[in-house]
């Protein structure tokens, strides 16, 4: 064997031997300030991690007074219709199931944490500002009213303009009477398409304000409408030809779907959004409503309740 390699043979016994020296741990003195530290570390961590979980937004939720009253009662006041398909009728739909859904978040604990009361367009305000219910589900469009807090829509509809004559759908909007319910998102969003008709006009704002010849569009440039209160009314002048036809959303097209056969008309007008609703003096209750919501829609959970309803096509 060679000198060269002899010595390196000997060289690892000599380190195969070596005994290693013992990991000394202490937290006295210097030689502990590593021990320390890596100490104060992992402390810190875990009190970051225990406020974390102290201040988690829930938490934060269920001490504001609205969610306070609420847990002691034991049971969420939720405003509903009873009479649209799909989404409310006779104990069943969409907003049904979010209702019953979203009172167990908020009350977990609780055998049957909802009570149901019937309202319509016309009652919901009153039951929310006299405190009848705490929150609304019934078909409210997003920032229709100052009074309300909104959370995030949970539904978006489409306004249809609808026709019961074949002819129609080939002429355009600006060519025929068109009918609506007033004080219906679908008339804001039929307003609102008709002032779109008139971006790019070239009209002074001198014009406009007192009201001179050159402010006034051309009938080509307006829709020609009639208001009514009540959609029966409407659907009648329909039938009737008083009217070439009228406009609608989708929920109310399931509504009466079963006694007209509606032709749509190819343009579209605009969406509404759906939301649920609180008063604005609470907002604590529209942002649990938000958590939810955002939980439903992020585990796929709304997509599915929107299939069971049959409303995913919309």
């Amino acid at each position: 064997m060679k000198f060269r390699d002899r010595y390196l043979t000997n060289k690892s016994e000599a380190h195969a031997h070596r005994k290693l020296p013992k990991l000394k741990i202490t937290l006295k003195g210097r030689e502990g300030r590593w021990w320390r530290r890596a100490l104060y570390a992992a402390l810190a961590v875990i009190a970051i991690i225990i406020a974390a979980a102290a201040l988690k937004p829930e938490r934060q939720l269920m001490s504001e007074p609205e969610l306070l009253r609420v847990t002691d009662r034991g049971i969420l006041f939720i405003g509903v219709r009873d009479d649209v398909p799909c989404f409310c009728e006779g104990g069943e739909g969409l907003e049904i199931d979010l209702a019953h859904m979203l009172a167990s978040y908020i009350l977990p604990d609780a055998d049957d944490p909802v009570k149901l009361f019937t309202c319509s367009s016309m009652t919901v305000s009153t039951k929310i500002s006299d405190g009848t219910v705490d929150i609304a589900l019934a078909l409210l469009p997003n920032g229709a009213n100052k009074n309300y807090s909104y959370s995030y829509p949970y539904y978006t509809d489409t306004v249809k303009v609808l026709t019961l004559d074949p002819d129609v759908p080939s002429k355009a909007l600006t060519e025929i009477t068109i009918g609506y319910v007033q004080n219906t998102p679908a008339a804001d969003v039929l307003s609102e398409y008709g002032d779109s008709l008139l971006d790019g006009k070239d009209v002074s704002a001198i014009d406009r304000l007192f009201g001179n010849a050159a402010s006034t569009p051309s009938p080509d440039e307006t829709l020609q409408t009639v208001r009514f209160g009540a959609y029966g009314d409407m659907l009648s002048a329909l039938e009737r030809g008083d009217i070439d036809a009228v406009v609608m959303q989708g929920a109310f097209v399931r509504r009466y779907s079963s006694q007209y056969r509606f032709i749509n008309h190819p343009v579209s007008i605009g969406t509404v959004e759906y939301c649920m609703v609180a008063s604005s003096d609470e907002p604590a209750l529209m942002q649990a409503a938000n958590m939810f919501l955002y939980e439903l829609k992020q585990s796929g959970e709304l997509d599915a309740l929107l299939k069971k309803h049959g409303l995913s096509d919309n």
